[in-house]
């Protein structure tokens, strides 16, 4: 009977209940699932060693005979097993295949086989667990050419990851099976010819032959090419879809008159970067349009992207639902506590005196600024803040994940800030948008940071749904940053001086 690739694993043979589990273990429910199983390595012709030279440790192909084979079970556990000499010319080594009693029936005495596998050592001596094992119809000779009056077998052996009963020959003998049973017949390369082509990638049906049973290096180095291809096409394709995705949504429009920017840049005690300057017009143009924005800022540390963040959440707070509505509001949300309460505080400094309340919220806790008494910081409950951002009271909000948690919602979110998150899409950024029932189609624009220094063609390929602005100048009284090695017997000084 013919097998196709969504055909469940059980079609293959008949599979006992423990390498069912073994399969489960390892993800593979399915054909494709099998043939997506990788080796992670081969194991090679031009590791042979004859039987008398084999030392611990070593990863070893040795071309013999099988020799007393037995099938029993292990004395702890009652494990069934093979156990086996293999015979070359210079001696015998003892193999054990646990979990693998087909060996003894499918390899009896007298069969010739190439076996491959890592040398380890007992009581008894040195022996191979769970090698790979193939039949042979003839063991090549070793007089001036190795393989004198022989067909050379095939250099390279996949080796597959393994999981308790599931062996990686076993794995081997699965794949073999599903492709004598035609499963390649009717597979369908979802890769358009013409980029085949154009980057000289074999073919989906190659690629799954070369990976899988190869007749050299070149061909496997071909393979993992055209797959390491295929994920990052896979990935561009759904971050462009992405993209798409998003211009189907509206967002709110963020306009402001450049003397309230102006007025808001000036407050600090700092003369931006032009770099900073031409970041926050990139972004505020971006704003102003009705379709939610995607833009990832890339700065090295210190070149003043927290400045840029709050330039930008500055303007679009100044904006509100209609004219007259509640005004719109931002979530910033950032990697670990620390930075969330850093960026808190740093918000307090920016936005004093404006009116605008700041939320926290951390897994530890929520604070809100400005209190109602004297105006500074006061700890609230996490039900009190969660309804005042649904109720548009709180206009921004900084956090960690702990911000798309499905009870978190806003009222007019419009703006998101990512800090040093790399992926965040469409998903996310509904989940943080929509409330339960809600019927509103504005998407939140999205600006994404990151101090990584990444070069563009590789941004491009992580972000490809996003637009790129990069800070490249560093302000020019920053203090140079010093990365230096401390000793662990210096521990306590470096403490100390951190303390200082």
């Amino acid at each position: 009977m013919k097998i196709s690739l969504n055909d469940p694993i059980l079609s293959l043979s008949r599979i006992n209940p423990d390498h069912v589990e073994g399969l489960k273990r390892l993800k593979i429910f399915t054909i494709h699932d099998l043939l997506r199983h990788f080796p992670t390595r081969y194991a090679d012709i031009r590791e042979e060693a004859h039987v008398s030279h084999i030392e611990k440790g070593a990863q070893v192909t040795i071309y013999g005979v099988m020799e007393k084979v037995t099938v029993k079970r292990s004395f702890k556990g009652h494990i069934p097993m093979t156990e086996a000499r293999v015979a070359d010319d210079t001696g015998t080594v003892r193999c054990i295949w646990f979990n693998q009693a087909y060996i003894g029936k499918m390899y009896p005495d007298g069969t010739k086989v190439k076996i491959g596998g890592k040398a380890e050592e007992d009581s008894r001596g040195i022996f191979l667990s769970n090698p790979t094992i193939e039949r042979l119809t003839e063991l090549p000779e070793h007089g001036d050419s190795l393989f004198a009056s022989t067909t050379a077998p095939e250099f390279l052996t996949p080796v597959y990851p393994e999981t308790k009963g599931v062996s990686s020959l076993y794995l081997y003998t699965l794949i073999k099976k599903a492709i004598a049973g035609g499963v390649l017949d009717d597979v369908h390369d979802p890769i358009p010819p013409h980029i085949i082509k154009k980057l000289h990638l074999p073919e989906l049906k190659e690629a799954l032959l070369y990976i899988h049973f190869p007749k050299n290096e070149a061909l496997t180095v071909a393979a993992r090419k055209r797959f390491a291809f295929e994920e990052i096409f896979y990935m561009q394709i759904k971050q462009y879809r992405e993209k798409v995705e998003a211009k189907h949504f509206l967002a709110y429009p963020i306009t402001i008159s450049s003397d309230l920017l102006d007025e808001f840049t000036s407050s600090f005690s700092f003369t931006p970067t032009g770099a900073q300057t031409s970041a926050i017009t990139s972004i505020l143009d971006d704003l102003k349009r009705s379709d939610p924005m995607g833009r990832l800022l890339e700065g090295d540390v210190g070149s003043g992207k927290t400045f840029v963040a709050a330039t930008v959440a500055y303007a679009t707070l100044q904006n509100r639902v209609g004219k007259t509505g509640p005004r719109l509001q931002v979530a910033y949300m950032a990697p670990t506590e620390i930075l969330a309460k850093q960026h808190f505080e740093s918000f307090i400094s920016y936005f004093q005196g404006t009116g605008i309340e700041i939320g926290l919220l951390t897994g530890s806790g929520c604070k809100k600024f400005p209190s109602k008494s004297d105006g500074d910081i006061v700890d609230i409950s996490r039900a009190q803040l969660v309804k005042w951002l649904s109720d548009g009271r709180i206009s921004i909000v900084i956090g960690t994940h702990a911000l798309i948690q499905k009870t978190i919602a806003f009222a007019n979110l419009a703006l998101i800030i990512i800090d040093e998150q790399h992926r965040f899409g469409v998903k996310q950024r509904k989940l943080l948008a929509t409330k339960k029932g809600d019927v509103r189609k504005e998407l939140p624009h999205l600006l994404s940071m990151t101090a990584t220094p990444i070069p563009r063609t590789l941004a491009l390929t992580i972000f490809g749904d996003l637009d790129i602005t990069v800070i490249d100048t560093l302000p020019k009284d920053r203090k140079k940053i010093i990365t230096e090695i401390i000793p662990n017997k210096n521990r306590q000084e470096i403490y100390e001086h951190i303390r200082k």
